[in-house]
């Protein structure tokens, strides 16, 4: 299974204002200082309602947007990977976990099933648990090997809750 952490960076700046990563409408910058800087993350609500996306520029996001700005915080992202990934190592050996970025792992948990139940239970699980430590939101794509598991998380997991796909 692929899982991902739904706009992580903006995710985890939500949260560190105490708003509901999925309701809020915040944008982290690469720099505040300048209106060159760069949008590196922002939150489903600001990318639907704005158009803001990676890569727009700060002077791009006019004053009459309701769009909180916070800069990166690299550090506490890397804690909060460290912290997510522990938890999809409780679901498999490490010889079957694949960190594929800072928001993004794949596990293979064939051989998990009977202590933890079908592929979809132990999606449900991960969430749950994510959800509960970290407050952040998980897509989950379910398939029998990387790939597919990548397409089932890209194209049906990111786009409706319960946040995972076969």
């Amino acid at each position: 299974m692929c899982i991902d952490c739904k706009s992580f960076y903006a995710s985890t700046e939500s949260i560190r204002r105490g708003e509901y990563p999925l309701a809020a409408k915040i944008a982290v910058l690469s720099t505040e200082e300048t209106a060159g800087g760069l949008i590196l993350a922002t939150s489903p609500n600001t990318k639907r309602d704005y158009g803001v996306k990676l890569g727009t520029r700060r002077y791009e996001i006019s004053d009459d947007m309701d769009i909180e700005l916070a800069e990166p915080r690299m550090a506490d992202y890397i804690r909060k990977n460290y912290g997510i990934n522990r938890i999809y190592r409780q679901f498999t050996d490490d010889e079957h976990w694949y960190p594929y970025s800072i928001d993004e792992s794949f596990i293979d948990a064939t051989h998990s099933h009977n202590l933890f139940g079908s592929n979809e239970e132990i999606a449900a699980s991960i969430q749950e648990r994510v959800f509960q430590k970290f407050g952040i939101v998980t897509t989950v794509g379910i398939g029998p090997n990387m790939l597919l598991a990548k397409l089932a998380l890209d194209n049906a997991a990111k786009v409706q809750e319960p946040w995972r796909a076969t």
